[in-house]
């Protein structure tokens, strides 16, 4: 709203019509054409998912995550082949606590489906969560069932 770049960035001119003025608008979903030139869904820019009819922010589910008392920092990732949300995070806090806390913060749809404390969350050289390296180390120091 109010925001000319960002709106000309998210609504552009369908590129197969350049002769009419038909405006597109960027989702921010990805895809590509398979080997068949069948159209399929390869996720999100964001950190948007869709779960059981609902569509959920993984930065929402951040956020009460690390408002918690004895969580230090987090992140969420989506585990689309297991349909779970996997909650790491560092801090005092046990998964049970965490859970708990987050039961009160968040309705059930967006809970976390496991919980998984870290020492610390690995970093981008800007001091970000490097999420990649946050899921890589959880598939392979922490293998969920």
């Amino acid at each position: 709203y109010n925001d000319p770049e960002k709106t000309d960035a998210a609504f552009i001119q369908n590129p197969l019509r350049p002769q009419v003025r038909e405006t597109l608008y960027r989702t921010g979903d990805l895809g590509a054409y398979n080997e068949r030139g069948e159209l399929m869904f390869l996720g999100r820019r964001d950190s948007q998912i869709k779960r059981s009819g609902y569509r959920i922010e993984l930065g929402e589910i951040e956020c009460a995550v690390c408002a918690h008392p004895g969580v230090a920092e987090g992140c969420c990732f989506f585990d689309a082949g297991a349909d779970r949300i996997v909650c790491v995070y560092a801090g005092a806090a046990s998964p049970k606590e965490l859970r708990r806390g987050l039961r009160e913060a968040l309705p059930r749809y967006m809970l976390p489906d496991a919980y998984v404390p870290m020492e610390r969350l690995p970093k981008t050289g800007s001091g970000k969560i490097d999420r990649v390296r946050v899921r890589q180390e959880v598939e392979r120091e922490h293998p969920l069932p």
